[in-house]
């Protein structure tokens, strides 16, 4: 493996071991002791294996520029060619997802997406709002993912969960999972004089996600770094 590394690296070749759940103690040693060149990470609880329905060891997997899986169970003979078969290919990566890519970000910082289908003036009309209430700006920077859906005549781009189409317009609260958890008219945050503040931090405060407490982050952080044979650093401070 460190010799195909070195070989096709220059062309676009990146490699990534998986070591089993079994002995994963023990994987930091092994990647020093073999001076292995290339990122391996510990299968914890087995999620890859089962993931990739591995039956034997060691096994090979082979995922192309788009990141769609070419080549599966491939035998040590095999490899080589399959290799150098996707790197001939060329291509570009997939194009990105903003929708997916918001809900990465969500899960990444611990937050929920806060889904905004109004059209533009009603996006300006809530920015003005933002830059007025610092209380309303924190809330919706400290808690929420932004992903705003401009209202048009224009047919709805693919890949948003279903019932935006239908959603009119509204502020939507979703999981990092995209599972809808709320949603407010925009007609039921608006009084006389235009959007309400308080209407409007009530509904991002009530639906907010909620924050695991730091004993349950520090307890699996440490059974983490235990089982990676990892140190673990503690950081205290702000959330921002």
């Amino acid at each position: 493996m460190k010799e195909l590394r070195d070989r096709y690296q220059d062309q676009g070749l990146v490699l990534i071991g998986i070591h089993t759940t079994n002995g994963a103690e023990k994987m930091a040693d092994f990647v020093k002791e073999q001076g292995i060149n290339y990122p391996v990470a510990a299968d914890i609880d087995k999620q890859t294996v089962t993931a990739f329905k591995v039956d034997s060891f060691p096994d090979y997997y082979v995922i192309d520029r788009t990141g769609k899986l070419r080549f599966a169970d491939l035998a040590n003979a095999e490899l080589e060619r399959a290799i150098t078969t996707l790197l001939a290919e060329g291509g570009q990566a997939a194009p990105s997802n903003p929708w997916t890519d918001a809900l990465a970000d969500a899960q990444k910082r611990r937050k929920r997406v806060l889904v905004t289908t109004v059209d533009k003036a009603a996006q300006a009309e809530l920015g003005a709002m933002m830059r007025k209430d610092r209380d309303l700006s924190q809330t919706l920077s400290f808690e929420y993912v932004r992903y705003d859906l401009h209202r048009s005549d224009e047919p709805m781009p693919t890949g948003h969960p279903a019932g935006l189409e239908a959603a009119g317009a509204a502020l939507m609260v979703f999981d990092h999972k995209g599972v809808e958890v709320a949603r407010a008219a925009w007609s039921d945050l608006r009084g006389e004089g235009g959007l309400v503040a308080e209407k409007t931090r009530a509904f991002l405060v009530k639906n907010a996600g909620a924050h695991p407490q730091a004993e349950e982050h520090f307890a699996a952080a440490l059974a983490r770094a235990k089982a990676e044979n990892k140190r673990l650093l503690v950081h205290l401070g702000a959330p921002w």
